[in-house]
């Protein structure tokens, strides 16, 4: 059953991806690739986890195809499955069609595995980096490094660099006054 805040976020990112598949903006369909990556961590479904494989592997793969290394052939087969795919995900989203959706991204995997045999790489990328994501989460709110790490397969090394980045404990959970922050520490030294 395909969840309506994912199946919401996928239409808006569809949509998005789209035009700029169609104007070749490798970065561009990377970046948004982040924020799927995101949803696959919250919810974990297979959908959100294959949109978020996808749509990374199409950056990648209209990056590499700017420097020309795919074979003309396979890279006209790429561009002629993908392009009608990703507007007919975009029509089954648009119905709640789980069934339709996933025969648009199977097709479109099988069209990346067909141009690009590093396609199991970008799978395991997506799927550490959410791993890593959930982790950052589930280390904010107070389970320990260690716990986190062995629950999810991760590195604790891996884990603290990237809460590190994101920067988690640098955030105040209740903003207050710079004046009444240096009130409050000179009482505490006097």
């Amino acid at each position: 059953m395909l969840i309506e805040s994912v199946r919401k976020d996928l239409l808006e990112l569809i949509t998005k991806i789209i035009p700029l598949y169609e104007t070749y903006q490798a970065d561009a369909i990377k970046g948004l690739s982040n924020n799927i990556i995101h949803s696959a961590s919250i919810y974990q479904d297979e959908i959100s986890i294959k949109a978020a494989v996808i749509i990374y592997s199409i950056g990648k793969i209209i990056d590499k195809g700017k420097e020309k290394r795919y074979p003309q052939r396979k890279w006209e087969a790429f561009r002629k499955v993908v392009g009608p795919e990703l507007r007919r995900a975009k029509e089954a989203l648009e119905q709640g069609n789980e069934k339709k959706l996933l025969t648009s991204f199977n097709r479109i995997e099988k069209a990346i595995m067909n141009l690009d045999k590093s396609y199991m790489q970008y799978v395991e990328f997506v799927i550490d980096k959410a791993k890593l994501k959930k982790g950052a989460k589930m280390y904010e709110h107070g389970v320990s490094l260690r716990q986190v790490a062995e629950l999810l397969g991760i590195s604790e090394w891996d884990l603290m660099h990237y809460s590190g980045k994101t920067r988690i404990f640098d955030r105040d959970k209740i903003k207050t006054d710079i004046k009444k922050r240096l009130m409050r520490a000179r009482r505490l030294l006097e």
